[in-house]
């Protein structure tokens, strides 16, 4: 998507399709995310703030830049723009750092979401996101350009993999660990 402009133009203006609401600034925490997010916020003149998470191995938090004074966005929508969403722990970072910080950060959007269940629960609040049991009190609300099961279904009708495929892949995100005892699958990473 990066490298063609007629890609990164539709990406864009799909994004821009889901912000059809009042919000402040844009942020985003991944290399991919942030050029969309800036080429959003360029083209609806919005401020911009990165979330840098080069800083994790040793605190754990955001580094945000792009600030030159935080009031200017004390409660104020900051809408996070990421290239995927997974498991869910990047955007709870950021969110949570944005609450920190006095901003409103209520809502996510990705080009594409894998369909965790977990990171669903996570975000409306269900569960915990650390290991304290720290739940999110306002929900996050999130929404992509594409997820995992509508790119399976579109796989399977245009032949690219079989629904013994679909279901392997289904299997991998859902069941992870039965997934990999049926595959003899070990990681090569301790």
């Amino acid at each position: 998507f990066i490298f063609n402009f007629e890609e990164r133009k539709n990406l864009r203006d799909a994004f821009i399709e889901f912000l059809e609401y009042d919000f402040d600034a844009l942020s985003s925490t991944s290399s991919y995310g942030v050029s969309f997010a800036i080429s959003i916020a360029d083209r609806l003149n919005k401020n911009f703030v990165f979330l840098d998470d080069s800083y994790k191995n040793y605190n754990k938090r955001y580094h945000i830049h792009g600030l030159e004074d935080l009031r200017n966005l004390e409660q104020k929508r900051v809408v996070i723009i990421s290239d995927k969403l997974a498991t869910g722990s990047a955007i709870i970072r950021a969110t949570c750092a944005l609450r920190n910080f006095g901003m409103i950060s209520d809502k996510f959007h990705s080009i594409f979401d894998y369909g965790y269940s977990s990171a669903k629960d996570v975000f409306s609040g269900k569960t915990g996101f650390n290991e304290f049991g720290q739940k999110l009190i306002i929900p996050l609300e999130t929404k992509s350009l594409f997820d995992l099961d509508t790119l399976l279904e579109v796989a399977v009708e245009d032949k690219y993999i079989n629904y013994e495929e679909k279901d392997d892949i289904l299997l991998w995100r859902d069941d992870y660990k039965k997934w990999s005892a049926t595959h003899n699958y070990t990681s090569s990473f301790p």
